[in-house]
């Protein structure tokens, strides 16, 4: 989900990352998408409804595809599945109040199979 009009698309074929380069500074991107594990997952599952205060901020090193502000995060587990699902929030630093409470209720309403 994007708060811009925009075609993503992937830097490389050996990537899964998106070309979020030239993303503007107004914009808020929610990915939620479905890692694979290996066999059983170890971690608790994760306590429902999530907020983007409770997200994990990456600020580390950037690639030439990386957006231009930090990248938000937190792997959210079912119960006992072997697969993950990864939720990553980009949140521009002029995005306006309404984008981000939008933002907000979209991360709130995530949810994954019993």
């Amino acid at each position: 989900m994007s708060s811009v009009h925009r075609t993503y698309e992937r830097p490389s074929a050996d990537t899964i990352a998106w070309d979020l380069r030239d993303l503007p500074t107004h914009a808020v991107v929610i990915e939620f998408s479905i890692v694979s594990g290996e066999g059983e997952t170890e971690a608790e599952p994760t306590v429902f409804p999530l907020s983007v205060e409770r997200l994990a901020t990456f600020d580390g090193p950037k690639e030439p595809h990386h957006a231009p502000f930090p990248r938000r995060f937190m792997p959210v587990f079912g119960g006992g599945c072997s697969d993950y699902c990864l939720l990553n929030v980009w949140i521009g630093p002029d995005a306006p109040g309404s984008v981000r409470d939008a933002a907000e209720q979209v991360v709130a309403s995530l949810t994954t199979p019993p």
